[in-house]
């Protein structure tokens, strides 16, 4: 099963260098690590709000210990807009997926049956919970992004 991760998170324009800096860094030593290369994009109409995309995760517990313990040597969290995170949304097997709480549904096995997902049972969002307890699908009738205004720029 190969699982793609997409993390959001804000970062203020003071920090923007040494975010994109230190992103870079995590990136490379991940690729060296795991294998697995990411990109690092920008909301075009909102700079302050990133996204890393890493494709085709094949081990994933491996890979979000990585990532985890990564994110704490660079420091990541410091340079996030204060009180923010970096939340973990995943896709698998073409599935489209969402974090749990987000306000959406998941279909469930018969055709138009729909649920609600189950409220997100962890006192620490996302990070060391398992994959399967972390998001639930969502329906395929949401807009495609370019009709939602949430275009995406590469950060160089």
């Amino acid at each position: 099963m190969k699982v793609n991760f997409y993390i959001y998170y804000r970062v203020p324009a003071q920090n923007a260098e040494r975010a994109r800096v230190a992103v870079s860094e995590l990136q490379r030593e991940l690729s060296d690590i795991a294998g697995i290369s990411g990109r690092l994009l920008r909301r075009r109409d909102d700079e302050t709000t990133w996204m890393e995309i890493y494709e085709n995760v094949q081990d994933v517990t491996r890979f979000e210990a990585e990532l985890a313990k990564l994110v704490e040597r660079h420091g990541l969290a410091g340079l996030l807009v204060p009180g923010s995170s970096r939340p973990t949304a995943t896709n698998i097997s073409g599935a489209r997926l969402r974090p749990p709480g987000s306000g959406t549904t998941t279909r469930t096995s018969s055709p138009g049956a729909i649920s609600k997902p189950e409220a997100l049972g962890s006192a620490s969002p996302w990070m060391g919970d398992s994959l399967r307890s972390r998001t639930t699908a969502i329906p395929r009738t949401r807009k495609p992004a370019r009709l939602r205004g949430e275009r995406w720029s590469p950060i160089s």
